[in-house]
């Protein structure tokens, strides 16, 4: 099920204040935060510059996955293993409130 426009909004927002809060303005020549939208998730992803690629190269990285039930308006945190494949997070339980959830994520 496609998650709502609200709580689309509602996660980008949140995921723009944790970007803020976590990587001040002098980072952003080596980081940036971004997060991708699809269906009823949201995945959160670090892009660094690399020193092994050309100039203006970047490489991403996945930090975390989010995913929404609508049915029952509750979020999941999931992180990426070895093999870039998504496990479900152990350290909380799903929550109504995604900055609970993004608190998870270093």
């Amino acid at each position: 099920m496609v998650m709502p426009e609200s709580a689309k909004q509602h996660a980008l927002r949140f995921a723009y204040e944790f970007r803020r809060s976590r990587y001040p303005d002098d980072m952003w020549t080596d980081y940036h935060l971004c997060c991708q939208m699809r269906l009823n998730t949201m995945i959160l992803l670090k892009r660094y510059a690399s020193q092994d690629q050309p100039l203006g190269k970047w490489k991403r990285a996945p930090l975390a996955q989010f995913h929404y039930d609508s049915e029952r308006d509750l979020w999941t945190l999931s992180y990426a293993n070895t093999a870039r494949c998504w496990r479900r997070y152990d350290g909380t339980s799903q929550s109504p409130d995604l900055m609970v959830l993004l608190d998870e994520v270093s």
